[in-house]
């Protein structure tokens, strides 16, 4: 459980803290760096840094690699409730791109 948290931590404080996923104080690394396989993470970066930045074609490709991603592979970290989960809300957002780019 700790490398979950200090896996979303340093998404969180990245973005919070730096406004990019790029540049984590005292983490090596970025959030997809520390956790490749992290179907939230993914998720998070488009919700948050693409639409704030205006990336439209990278909030596509990152929630598209979520969909893509096999829900039922074994994560030590995420269970198959919870890949659904993700995946549905990707599926939503992408649904509805329009209101997050105005």
């Amino acid at each position: 459980m700790g490398k979950i948290i200090e896996k979303l931590w340093s998404f969180l404080h990245g973005y919070i803290i730096q406004g990019d996923t790029y540049t984590v104080p005292g983490i090596p690394g970025n959030s997809i760096e520390l956790g490749p396989e992290m179907l939230n993470f993914r998720r998070t970066r488009a919700s948050l840094l693409h639409t704030q930045n205006k990336n439209r074609d990278a909030f596509k490709k990152d929630l598209n690699w979520v969909l893509s991603q096999d829900p039922k592979k074994e994560r030590h970290y995420l269970s198959y409730p919870w890949s659904i989960f993700v995946q549905r809300n990707s599926q939503d957002m992408l649904d509805h791109i329009d209101d997050y780019f105005d």
